[in-house]
């Protein structure tokens, strides 16, 4: 087996069911044997215990064929295996290694930026107020991959103070 299909078959099940629309029997759960009863948003029930080698297995009850990983839970309910393939868990499955179910993700993409606020709140109407309206399409913002129509359509959010600083 290689090591990305082993890493996805020891996620969290819990966590992924729980995504899923399951939820956890707290009465019928036995969180000491690690042996959890969770409930289906269609009322179907599932079993997920952890096994000692870290990875996680569910079986159903009613249905002796419907147990095994995560991977037997997709291919199960996406169309059995001849449908959806190893390759397609994989895919599915990627994102979340090392994601939500294996702890924080990295978010990807721009970063907010921190913005200290005045101590004083009642400056910033003010402030707003000496600001001028940003006409056309300044270089900073086209700089920024802003276009004419996004400038026009956000003109009434968009402001410059005395220093030409732009403000939103």
């Amino acid at each position: 087996m290689d090591q990305e299909l082993d890493d996805m078959i020891r996620l969290n099940l819990l966590e992924y069911l729980a995504g899923e629309g399951y939820r956890i029997d707290e009465h019928k759960s036995d969180e000491k044997k690690g042996t959890y009863k969770m409930w289906g948003p269609n009322g179907d029930i599932l079993w997920v215990t952890r096994r000692d080698d870290g990875g996680w297995v569910y079986w159903n009850p009613l249905d002796e064929s419907d147990k095994g990983t995560i991977v037997q839970y997709l291919q199960q309910r996406r169309g059995g295996k001849a449908a959806f393939t190893i390759g397609h868990v994989k895919k599915h499955l990627r994102g979340k290694v090392g994601g939500f179910l294996r702890g924080a993700a990295i978010p990807k993409g721009p970063r907010p930026i921190a913005v200290r606020a005045p101590k004083d709140l009642s400056q910033i109407p003010e402030k707003w107020n000496q600001a001028r309206a940003v006409w056309g399409l300044p270089h900073y913002l086209e700089s920024r991959g802003l276009t004419a129509e996004t400038v026009t359509a956000y003109a009434s959010a968009l402001h410059m103070d005395k220093k030409a600083n732009r403000r939103l």
